[in-house]
């Protein structure tokens, strides 16, 4: 199991609150290593929610597990996972 460090990056002019992060694997950098939970699994994140990030600031609230199962294909070793980043944003009304 390894941890992936998240870091939130507002381009706005105002202040956001960040109430939700998430990730899905979506490719790899091996067309034989199929982008699929048995090949990798993302876990939930694991920090502190929500958080306020500054205008045109970043905050870094913490980490996704990621891990590779017994079930992975020998095609995954050595592969680059590409994961989708989600979150759910609100302008931070003053």
């Amino acid at each position: 199991m390894r941890r992936t460090r998240l870091t939130v990056v507002n381009p706005y002019p105002f202040p956001i609150s960040v109430g939700r992060l998430g990730a899905r694997l979506v490719s790899t950098s091996d067309r034989a290593c199929k982008p699929t939970a048995t090949n990798l699994r993302v876990g939930s994140f694991l920090g502190e929610l929500p958080i306020t990030v500054p205008a045109r600031g970043r905050k870094t609230p913490g980490e996704l597990e990621v891990a590779m199962p017994n079930t992975a294909a020998d095609a995954c070793q050595r592969t680059t996972f590409h994961l989708a980043i989600t979150a759910t944003a609100t302008r931070v009304k003053r």
